[in-house]
């Protein structure tokens, strides 16, 4: 890049802040790029087709679209994510709430919660939901198999949560 700065007649060194402006003046000589003659092959559905067949690819896991969930933006699409031994991820959402959360009641990767009395482990929490991996056994002979989009459930939060976050507020 100080070479190309040089040629254009720049006299210093160049510093950290150049680098973007340098970056993208040696990207366009080297190879004469326009980002906008990209922008059609990049249209959300042509990118998530991609990412869902690299995934089916890679994993072996494969994705169907849902319909009938009701969604906080018109615009969102919600798949059923399936993996390759026929187990699904259920995602469960919850009203986030801090007073809660401080008093224990949150959920941890790969730590426990109970939905509907099935004690599950948790994987990909966010502060306001989580998901379990359901297995066809578990799906077929618990209450799994009546659990859709918008039913009500019971949650139980793992009491270890509680215990550990009421010792770090003394």
């Amino acid at each position: 890049m100080q070479r190309l700065a040089n040629a254009n007649g720049v006299r210093y060194k160049l510093e950290s802040w150049d680098w973007w402006f340098w970056a993208e003046k040696l990207r366009k000589a080297k190879y004469n790029l326009d980002e906008n003659e990209l922008i059609p092959y990049f249209k959300l559905d042509n990118v998530r087709d991609g990412m869902f067949w690299t995934a089916t690819k890679l994993y072996g896991i494969t994705f169907e679209r849902i319909n009938n969930v009701p969604v906080y933006n018109p615009l969102n699409e919600v798949y059923e994510v399936k993996e390759a031994d026929g187990s699904w991820y259920f995602t469960f959402e919850y009203a986030f709430d801090k007073e809660m959360a401080r008093l224990g009641y949150m959920t941890v990767d790969k730590g426990s919660v109970t939905v509907n009395g099935v004690s599950l482990t948790v994987c990909n929490p966010t502060d306001n939901s989580f998901q379990v991996a359901i297995i066809p056994y578990t799906y077929e002979f618990t209450n799994f198999h009546q659990i859709k989009a918008g039913t009500t459930v019971n949650i139980e939060f793992d009491i270890i949560g509680k215990y550990v976050s009421r010792m770090m507020a003394f």
